[in-house]
């Protein structure tokens, strides 16, 4: 038996490290990378995950995506009958990315244990670094965008793993942070080798020494290794798919469409050759097997000053600004995004009847998207604080000496004449109103012209101002205008002014009226 002897140090950076299990519980993930990470100045993570899946099987074993539109954030498929594995994810630029590892069973009954080694999250090169079994696979020189920090808010990211048969299982699914690779690993059982030997009775730092020249002799081994099989397996799976290279070996089985092997699903078409992939659909671009999302906001389709979102896939405009009427727009694709033009016509804010919101009498300028109120209009003084009211001067510079609602005339030789306004009447330095408009005021006002009198019939025109009768009602709208006792309406055949009495009286006191006409 062995007796395992591990420095002080080890102890304390072993128990400085967080390992979150993310089956049992899920919702710690979006709270580590909206800002959890960062916060703690984390610069490299690793995720690990443990499953087995049935042959020829192909499933996602988990994946990081935003739930208000599916898109993908980080997401890990097996493809089981074509011995593949697929990584996709969301670059830096906002761009979709994908890596395919040919020639990797990872669906045949057995255990597999994957280990993903996030690097320069917070500063230096960013990348990942997939491990298959103990043994790297492959490193992406790209750090996915959702290690680098999302923002703050409800449902911008979700954790979905898989969800197998009875047969199949995923047994873990973590993450560490504040740790190293090697401590990392040996929680997958691998770098095992690597136990203290001290109870052989051989020199400790001696042995140290010894094992970190093997151990980098090894790790330059391992790189040279590792490009050697993945120039094998590059050339195997060539020369499998070759159907050029018939030598009479045994027949090559024909790919057929599985989920996964096209971008969608309804995109793989079975050939006598094999699978074909069908075009990428609108609002993305690729050979069909993989396709990108495109940034039709490159194109302009908003409106000068309003925000454009590009989606996956399509876009969306925001609102026309204030000041604008329009529509807002969303389309997919680029021709849409190329003939489909948001528009957003100006609002005129200064048309009747609210004069843009300015004082009465005033000038209002519109302005593309708003509006400036002006000075007075001519013959107004005044300004948007006080308001603006009839300037009160005539064309010599000079007071105006009329009244505030007639009118001021400069004649020739320089003299000044005053015209009461249209619905007033008086001598113009003064004006009443006139309801009937025939240039005589309601009420009589204090000057003694004859322009000054009280109108005799206020509400019916009479610029002559008759009466007959002299009893202050014209005879516009007197009913008895002559003044007879008969009224206008019933039959009076005696003119105005021409009544004659004769009066005969006898001692019967009997009255004879002869009216001689």
């Amino acid at each position: 038996y062995f007796t395992l002897h591990f420095p002080l140090q080890l102890f304390c950076f072993i128990f400085s490290s967080v390992v979150y299990d993310l089956l049992n519980s899920p919702d710690c993930l979006p709270d580590l990378l909206q800002g959890g990470l960062v916060e703690q100045g984390v610069n490299e993570a690793f995720i690990l995950t443990t499953f087995k899946l049935q042959p020829k099987t192909g499933t996602t074993v988990f994946g990081l995506y935003n739930p208000r539109d599916n898109s993908k954030y980080f997401e890990f498929t097996v493809l089981g009958k074509l011995n593949r594995a697929v990584l996709r994810y969301l670059r830096s630029d906002r761009r979709m990315s994908s890596v395919t590892f040919n020639n990797i069973p990872l669906a045949d009954g057995q255990r597999h244990r994957l280990l993903f080694h996030l690097k320069g999250m917070q500063q230096g090169p960013g990348g990942v670094e997939l491990h298959l079994d103990c043994r790297l696979v492959e490193t992406v020189r790209d750090l996915p965008s959702v290690f680098q920090g999302l923002p703050a808010g409800y449902g911008v990211v979700e954790l979905k793993s898989m969800q197998g048969k009875a047969e199949e299982e995923l047994e873990e699914l973590k993450l560490v942070v504040g740790d190293t690779f090697e401590n990392v690993a040996s929680l997958q059982n691998c770098h095992q080798q690597g136990d203290s030997v001290q109870t052989l009775g051989v020199n400790t730092k001696q042995l140290s020494n010894q094992m970190l020249d093997l151990t980098k002799v090894i790790n330059e081994l391992k790189d040279v290794l590792i490009q050697q099989v993945k120039e094998t397996s590059f050339l195997r799976n060539t020369i499998s798919e070759c159907q050029a290279c018939g030598l009479g070996g045994s027949e090559v089985m024909k790919q057929k469409c599985a989920p996964g092997v096209c971008f969608r699903g309804d995109m793989c078409i079975e050939t006598e050759d094999g699978v074909e992939c069908g075009p990428c659909p609108d609002g993305y671009t690729g050979d069909g097997f993989s396709c990108d999302d495109v940034d039709e906001c490159q194109f302009n389709p908003c409106f000068p000053g309003v925000k454009c979102v590009n989606t996956a896939p399509g876009f969306r405009c925001d609102a026309c600004p204030l000041g604008y009427s329009g529509l807002a727009v969303e389309g997919v694709g680029v021709v849409y995004a190329q003939t489909n033009k948001q528009v957003c016509d100006d609002i005129d804010e200064c048309k009747e009847p609210n004069n843009g919101q300015c004082t009465a009498n005033s000038l209002c300028h519109n302005s593309a998207g708003s509006y400036v109120c002006g000075g007075c209009k001519t013959g107004y003084t005044g300004d948007q604080v006080k308001g603006c009211k009839p300037e009160r001067s005539c064309g010599n510079s000079l007071t105006n000496p009329c009244d505030v609602n007639a009118q001021c005339f400069q004649e020739r030789d320089g003299s000044i004449t005053c015209q009461c306004g249209i619905g007033w009447a008086g001598n113009g330095y003064l004006c009443g109103k006139d309801t009937d408009i025939d240039g005589y005021p309601d009420e009589k006002l204090k000057c003694k012209d004859m322009l000054c009198k009280k109108d005799n019939c206020m509400r019916v025109p009479n610029s002559g101002q008759e009466d007959a009768d002299k009893d202050g009602q014209g005879d516009a709208c007197d009913t008895d205008a002559d003044g007879d006792g008969i009224l206008n309406e019933q039959v009076d055949l005696i003119p105005l002014h021409t009544h004659t009495h004769t009066h005969t009286h006898t001692h019967t006191h009997t009255h004879t009226h002869t009216h001689t006409h």
